[in-house]
């Protein structure tokens, strides 16, 4: 546990970090609660690195879900799994999501079933998300 502590103490909510060749990041809608963030990461110790749906634009992945999954992730295994903490299902922008944890800029609930790119949209202008480096294979 003392690695997700560490992250807590030295990245939590933040956006950081440059793309280099061959670098992407996964950007996910919210900060992480820290003591949700543990909680998570004491589950992901069984279950290992989570799947997450994303769009891709440019470098970034537009994570519509899994806020605490990547983070734990992210602190648990970026180094162990060169770079690649977490298994990206890329979807199209018009595909219809059901279920996500994004919230509008105004901080109020999206309708639960949205179009990807419409929720991704709505994670930019929020500008709350928080950017980890990914190495995608």
């Amino acid at each position: 546990m003392k690695a997700i502590k560490n992250f807590l103490a030295t990245r939590w909510g933040t956006a950081w970090g440059t793309a280099k060749n061959g670098e992407y990041f996964i950007a996910v809608p919210n900060p992480p609660d820290p003591l949700h963030l543990l909680r998570v990461a004491q589950e992901m110790e069984e279950l290992g690195p989570p799947v997450v749906r994303c769009v891709l634009e440019k470098n970034i992945f537009w994570a519509l879900e899994g806020s605490h999954r990547i983070a734990a992730a992210y602190s648990m295994f970026f180094h162990k799994k060169g770079g690649q903490f977490a298994e990206v299902l890329e979807v199209s922008k018009l595909e219809i999501i059901n279920g996500h944890d994004c919230l509008s800029k105004s901080g109020q609930t999206l309708p639960s079933s949205m179009r990807a790119g419409e929720i991704v949209k709505e994670i930019q202008e929020a500008r709350s998300y928080v950017l980890y480096p990914f190495f995608f294979k």
